[in-house]
C-alpha cells in the first residue's frame, strides 16, 4: 500500500523544472569532474587478484553486488570516483530492461550522499532486449552499459527529492527521455568510458538493425530523427571534442 501510495505521489508532482532543464550538445571543461587513471579494461578474466583487491578497496565501499559481477562492477565505478562512498546496489532479477538505475523508494527523500542508488541487471528478458541482455554482449559493451547506468547517478545525485520524483512523470514525454539517456552517454564518455561506450553502441545497433544518422543525413532524413542512446558517430565526436579541452 505504502508503495503505491508513492507510485501515486511520484507520477503526479510537477515536473516544470525537470523539463526546464536542456541537454548539453557539447562537453565543456565543467563535465570533466575527475579523470582517473584507470587502465583499460577489455577482459575480465585478465584482472588480477592483486588488483581486484585494491578496486574492491578503493571502489568497494558501501556497494552491493553478486559475486560473479565484482570483475564488471568495480572496475566501472573505477571511472566514477566521486560515487566511491555512495550506497549502490546491483541487484539481478529475471525480467525487466538489461540494465536499469533509480533510487531506492525508501531514500528518495533522504539527502544524495544518504541515498541508496539501485542498478538492477536483468538476468533474462523479454526477446526485444535479449541481444543487449548483460551476460550476452562483449566485456568492453558489457563496461559501457554499466557506465551508463552510473552516469545516471551521477544525474541523480545532483537533484533533490521533488526533482527525483519529477522524473516518474518525465517518462511520458519521448523528446525528454531523448535528451535524459543523450545526456548520460555525454557523462560517461567525460568520465573516460568512451571506448567502451563505443562498444556498447556498435554492439546494440548490429543488433537491432538501428539507422546510422550519417546515413540519414546523406539522405536529407535527419530532421525526423533523434538520438536517445549515442550512435557510433557521435560517441566519436564527443570523444574528440573531449580531447580538444583536456
Amino acid at each position: 500500500m505504502k508503495r503505491s501510495i508513492f507510485c501515486f505521489v511520484f507520477s503526479m508532482i510537477s515536473a516544470s523544472s525537470i523539463f526546464a532543464q536542456q541537454n548539453q550538445t557539447t562537453i565543456t571543461k565543467k563535465d570533466i569532474v575527475v579523470q582517473n587513471e584507470s587502465p583499460a579494461f577489455t577482459d575480465s578474466s585478465s584482472i588480477s587478484e592483486t588488483q581486484l583487491i585494491q578496486l574492491k578497496k578503493d571502489f568497494g565501499r558501501n556497494k552491493k553486488y553478486a559475486p560473479e559481477y565484482e570483475k564488471l562492477v568495480l572496475p566501472a565505478l573505477s571511472f566514477f570516483p566521486q560515487l566511491k562512498d555512495y550506497r549502490i546496489t546491483f541487484k539481478v532479477r529475471n525480467h525487466g530492461a538489461p540494465l536499469s538505475t533509480r533510487p531506492s523508494y525508501g531514500s528518495i527523500f533522504r539527502h544524495a550522499r544518504k541515498r541508496e542508488y539501485m542498478v538492477f541487471i536483468s538476468s533474462d528478458t523479454t526477446s526485444q532486449w535479449k541481444e543487449i541482455q548483460l551476460n550476452r554482449i562483449p566485456v568492453m559493451a558489457q563496461l559501457g552499459i554499466i557506465g551508463h547506468e552510473l552516469s545516471h547517478i551521477i544525474e541523480f545525485k545532483e537533484k533533490n527529492s521533488f526533482g527525483l520524483m519529477g522524473l516518474g512523470i518525465s517518462h511520458v514525454s519521448t523528446s525528454y527521455m531523448n535528451k535524459f539517456e543523450f545526456q548520460a552517454d555525454s557523462i560517461c564518455i567525460s568520465k573516460g568510458m568512451g571506448d567502451y561506450l563505443l562498444a556498447c553502441s556498435i554492439h546494440a545497433r548490429k543488433a537491432f538493425g538501428a539507422p546510422d544518422p550519417e546515413q540519414l543525413e546523406v539522405r536529407g532524413e535527419m530532421s525526423q530523427y533523434q538520438e536517445r542512446y549515442m550512435s557510433p558517430a557521435s560517441i566519436r565526436r564527443y570523444m574528440a571534442e573531449m580531447e580538444k579541452i583536456k
